[in-house]
């Protein structure tokens, strides 16, 4: 990882460490709120997740959220099952992988310790309810979490080699106060011309791993940067990172074999890119 990026989390630890846990804390809610609250967490049979989109909790059964993750998983495009647990050769491969850019001075020691995990796992997965669909029950959003999985370090990594290529794009936008400030000065004439804004549907299972890849190879190639000397590298850390997307269910093994992992930290990189491809 970059020095500034040590420096920053070494400052954020320091500053943690001298808070004080005694502080007197303040309730915000009535104490029959509160209680219901309790109740309700204690309850084995509910599941309890945001919702796909806005700031909505939704409550589900826990039937009813079972089934809405298997029924996901029905996909057989994108989800398929493995016959053997691919753990110890994944860790082989990013063994590999890390060893070469470090015998090449492409990263520090300390980075290649930080993206070889000492306990790797399989990531879990969930499902998180589309509430605005208006369905009863709503369909789920699989995600499969990143966090704390073998890949997930080789995934920060590639997103701090593709990042400065991101911002280049024109589909580029930073936040949420972005967009309008680029929409200032805009001139439309109602009679010619309409404003309108789209929505892709399943945006990353829509957009295929090869294509994912493609992209990431040609903007790569394409560019003249400070660390071109590890193109390959960084493709090939790219490609072990996006096809290698397997997570346990109930004693089975599945990966994600066709579409673009929703759950890695690049992939919003892989957004950008791909609707920079399509305006050509």
């Amino acid at each position: 990882m970059p020095p500034e990026v040590w420096a920053f989390e070494e400052g954020m630890i320091k500053e943690v460490e001298i808070l004080d846990p005694t502080r007197n804390t303040f309730r915000n809610l009535m104490n029959g709120e509160r209680k219901a609250l309790d109740t309700l967490g204690r309850n084995s049979h509910l599941v309890t997740k945001p919702a796909d989109k806005g700031s909505a909790i939704v409550m589900q059964g826990k039937d009813e959220y079972r089934k809405a993750c298997l029924d996901r998983l029905q996909d057989e495009r994108n989800y398929v099952v493995l016959q053997a647990d691919p753990t110890s050769r994944l860790q082989t491969i990013v063994k590999d992988l890390v060893n070469e850019a470090a015998d090449n001075e492409w990263i520090t020691r300390k980075d290649q310790e930080s993206l070889i995990a000492s306990e790797p796992r399989m990531p879990p997965f969930y499902t998180i309810p589309k509430k605005h669909k208006e369905r009863v029950p709503p369909p789920g959003h699989l995600i499969v979490s990143g966090n704390s999985s073998m890949l997930e370090p080789l995934s920060q990594c590639t997103d701090w080699f593709l990042r400065p290529l991101v911002t280049e794009t024109r589909s580029y936008i930073s936040d949420t106060k972005h967009q309008p400030n680029l929409l200032k000065g805009l001139e439309c004439d109602p009679a010619k011309e309409t404003l309108m804004c789209l929505d892709v549907e399943a945006l990353y299972l829509s957009i295929p791993q090869d294509e994912s890849l493609g992209v990431i190879t040609n903007l790569l190639l394409a560019q003249e940067c400070p660390w071109a000397a590890q193109v390959q590298w960084i493709i090939k850390l790219a490609e072990v990172t996006l096809t290698n997307n397997f997570f346990p269910v109930e004693g089975q093994i599945f990966v994600q074999h066709h579409s673009t992992s929703m759950g890695r930290t690049f992939t919003p990189c892989i957004d950008c890119f791909v609707h920079e491809l399509v305006r050509g």
